[in-house]
């Protein structure tokens, strides 16, 4: 059975899922579109990469207005506002901004992992979002290193 609906729950009852394609296929998403950075003026990929950035700390504020509890709604609201915050520092000041908001939201993610704290998140999303930062983080530092 299908998972990708289902959401956490807050609670002992949460179970660990070890694998989910959706990882392995962050994983190709990004090795494809890290390179592409290269290739890319400077300006646009600092852009792109804030805009992605938002857009990726938005998704939390949805499940902070899908979960139902206004304060929940709020922190969600707030966290992806200092998301925000250090995309823009990554536009204006330094690109490794993007390296540490992105760490940083791979560290949200766990927070939410098993109902620890946060609004409901559906039990694929997760793995796939800590996967899937924590590798941009990586490579966007690797890349600035450049």
């Amino acid at each position: 059975m299908s998972d990708m609906g289902q959401t956490h729950q807050h609670g002992a009852s949460s179970q660990i899922h070890t694998f989910s394609p959706s990882i392995f296929l962050s994983a190709i998403v990004l090795g494809v579109a890290i390179p592409a950075h290269l290739m890319l003026p400077d300006d646009i990929s600092r852009l792109t990469i804030a805009i992605t950035i938002a857009i990726i700390a938005g998704a939390y504020i949805g499940f902070g207005a899908n979960d139902g509890r206004p304060w929940m709604f709020l922190t969600e609201l707030c966290i992806a506002a200092l998301f925000g915050v250090l995309a823009l520092l990554g536009v204006i000041w330094s690109p490794y901004m993007f390296v540490a908001a992105l760490f940083l939201h791979g560290v949200w993610d766990l927070i939410h992992h098993n109902g620890l704290f946060g609004a409901k998140v559906p039990r694929w999303y997760i793995p796939f979002c800590v996967v899937i930062d924590w590798i941009a983080a990586a490579g966007l530092f690797i890349l600035f290193a450049l």
